[in-house]
């Protein structure tokens, strides 16, 4: 819960990138996945994954390249445990290096974007760039009950801990079943009660009105905006035709 607090508070911050129109960074995520893949030399690829990892960092997310690093750490050790036990072949690591570097940007770029966007300016974004009322609700709606769901789940474990059925780790790995049986269905049925609760609230607020249009923040693309976008699309289309 603590983390997903401080993940929600990092999206208020105030940097160069916290202030960027949110299109900006949609078309910014949206050049990486596309050129990345699309680059084939490692060393190119490293300069892209470079540019996204540094803007990371400008943006005061330092800790989330730590998450990052953890992640291929650990995916490379699979990797290297499937290739050379189950497979029996060894490994090829240029390729992975390849597949790695081509991931990096994507995932960096998103993070930017999730991480330094908040809610209300990203609902009213979507809506500038034509996505329809109700798929913006349900964004809006998604993205707020990261929060609930964790919530509800530290409710559900401390009411079975005080029922005395909910086992240790040696349970977990003993039977994962019981387990999960035990978590997920009330964590199913608060989910569906919170649900219910949120559809009456939007009711009420008028949201399924015909032609509401959801407002949450002003927006407006400034000469930063544009420029930073437009060097970035100079960039990338520069290392793919390197």
């Amino acid at each position: 819960m603590e983390m997903i607090a401080r993940l929600q508070a990092s999206q208020y911050d105030d940097s160069f990138f916290h202030h960027l129109d949110p299109r900006v960074k949609m078309g910014l995520a949206l050049i990486f996945s596309l050129i990345g893949p699309l680059i084939e030399n490692p060393i190119m690829l490293g300069v892209l994954t470079f540019m996204a990892m540094s803007y990371l960092l400008m943006a005061g997310l330092g800790r989330v390249l730590l998450f990052i690093g953890a992640f291929f750490v650990v995916s490379m050790v699979l990797y290297l445990f499937i290739e050379a036990l189950i497979l029996n072949r060894p490994p090829q690591y240029i390729e992975y290096l390849t597949l790695v570097l081509t991931m990096l940007p994507i995932m960096c770029i998103g993070l930017l974007l999730g991480m330094t966007t908040s809610i209300e300016k990203l609902i009213t974004a979507l809506g500038k760039l034509g996505m329809p009322a109700g798929m913006r609700y349900a964004v809006m709606v998604a993205m707020r009950y990261v929060a609930v769901v964790g919530r509800e789940m530290h409710h559900v474990i401390q009411g079975m801990r005080v029922r005395g059925v909910m086992p240790g780790w040696k349970g977990l790995f003993k039977n994962p079943v019981y387990t999960a049986r035990i978590i997920l269905v009330p964590l199913l049925i608060r989910s569906f009660k919170v649900a219910d609760r949120m559809g009456a609230a939007a009711e009420l607020r008028g949201l399924s009105a015909p032609g509401n249009n959801l407002q949450l923040a002003e927006l407006s693309m400034t000469a930063d905006d544009w420029i930073f976008l437009s060097a970035n699309l100079l960039m990338v289309v520069i290392l793919w035709f390197i």
